[in-house]
């Protein structure tokens, strides 16, 4: 059985490094790329 509990939380403050802007988002998937590439 399963029950929800309610939890308080805070948002988030700022903006994100990585996807906050277009080079962060393009420069952390070719580093994802490249690691998946490495390890095959």
């Amino acid at each position: 059985k399963c029950t929800e509990v309610p939890v308080t939380y805070r948002r988030r403050v700022g903006v994100s490094k990585v996807s906050g802007t277009i080079r962060g988002t393009i420069l952390a998937g070719h580093k994802i790329l490249w690691t998946i590439f490495k390890l095959l």
